[in-house]
């Protein structure tokens, strides 16, 4: 399955879940969410069995910005955050991590390396992924 990935952080995931024989969708969807007055449509990067895995390297404040409206304008939406570096900070001085961001928005978080991990270890399901992370 060849792509054209946006990010290499998209990739290694991509690779990662193709490795471990895990069947994905990259990209294959646009879900809807409305910023006040404004339409937009949001590609999540991939889908694994209905759940969909977002990769951010970089969390911008835009980027936090769209996914708490993607939150809101899709009730009981089964996402997962996926961060290399879930305890980066959200800017220099900044006291608050990308994973206590996701976990004070309601935001499931997993690292990239523990997302392998479920898959490696044979998970076919997703509650796990879907809760939120001290």
């Amino acid at each position: 399955m060849e792509h054209s990935w946006r990010s290499g952080l998209e990739r290694t995931v991509g690779d990662g879940l193709r490795e471990l024989g895990v069947k994905y969708e990259y990209e294959s969807e646009k879900l809807k969410y409305t910023l006040p007055e404004e339409s937009h449509t949001y590609t999540p990067d991939f889908k694994v069995d209905g759940l969909y895995i977002e990769t951010k390297g970089k969390f911008t404040a835009v980027d936090r910005k769209k996914m708490k409206h993607v939150f809101l304008s899709n009730p009981g939406l089964k996402l997962v955050m996926a961060f290399p570096k879930p305890n980066n900070k959200l800017r220099k001085g900044s006291k608050t991590t990308y994973a206590m961001w996701c976990n004070k928005n309601g935001i499931p978080w997993i690292s990239v390396d523990d997302l392998l991990n479920h898959y490696k270890k044979g998970k076919a399901y997703h509650a796990d992924l879907l809760q939120r992370r001290a």
